[in-house]
């Protein structure tokens, strides 16, 4: 299990997550245009990593 905030995903790239491997997504909901981006920008790097759709885990 590797830990990483919206803000250290670009860390990822440094550990290289093994093929398989799930992003697991504990954050609420995007509710304005700003954190519609950041889930876009989540999206991206997962694509790049080749991770997949993440897991939404509940958060309030």
């Amino acid at each position: 299990m590797f830990y990483c905030s919206y803000f250290q995903l670009n860390e990822l790239i440094d550990v290289m997550p093994k093929p398989g491997s799930r992003y697991v997504r504990s954050v609420c909901e995007p509710f304005n245009e700003e954190m519609l981006f950041s889930e876009e920008r989540v999206k991206n790097w997962l694509k790049l990593l080749g991770l997949g759709e993440a897991y939404q885990i509940h958060a309030s």
